[in-house]
């Protein structure tokens, strides 16, 4: 399903997709997904709302995480109204 892109394919095809909106939610504390690929994207598309939850890790199920992609979510669903 292409679901996965290689190493640098998202930071080199930012220009692409710089004006869709975007929020992107992620756990201080992600040993998955480490903030530093966040922030390196963020740095490429500063258009994009970095949004860091303080303490959390990688699940959508974590408090902090939880309320930040409803937060986003609520925010990107009012661009439509």
């Amino acid at each position: 399903n292409r679901g996965f892109v290689g190493d640098d394919e998202l930071l080199q095809g930012v220009e692409g997709i710089r004006d869709i909106p975007c929020v992107a939610v992620q756990g201080s504390a992600d040993m998955i997904c480490p903030p530093g690929t966040a922030y390196e994207l963020h740095k490429e598309w500063p258009e994009m709302k970095l949004k860091l939850v303080k303490g959390s890790g990688h699940s959508m199920y974590d408090p902090g995480i939880k309320s930040e992609l409803i937060q986003a979510t609520d925010s990107l669903r009012k661009l439509d109204e």
